[in-house]
């Protein structure tokens, strides 16, 4: 992801939500092509819910920013972080692994 975002972008880093924005969309794109999704207006109802279901059951899912899992509550799991800018670059200051 880095390496083809660095060759599009001129060599200009990514910015801080953008692989998660990345594994967001790849998330949903699984979503809707393994669950069934008809996309017809009739079943709109139900394709919302195959949606959220396989949003709610996801484990492990593989992303560029790191592995995606949805705890019992929908809440993502995983490394959270406190992050600061310092001369235009975003500096950890804090990172914990949530529970």
């Amino acid at each position: 992801y880095v390496k083809r975002y660095l060759a599009l972008s001129g060599d200009k880093s990514p910015n801080y939500g953008g692989p998660r924005s990345y594994d967001n969309i790849y998330l949903f794109k699984h979503c809707i092509e393994s669950s069934g999704v008809t996309n017809k207006p009739a079943d709109l109802a139900s394709d919302r819910d195959k949606i959220r279901q396989c949003l709610a059951g996801t484990k492990n899912f593989p992303g560029v920013a790191g592995e995606v899992t949805f705890d019992k509550n929908g809440d993502g799991t995983g490394i959270t972080a406190i992050l600061k800018v310092e001369h235009g670059k975003y500096v950890n200051i804090l990172q914990q692994k949530k529970m």
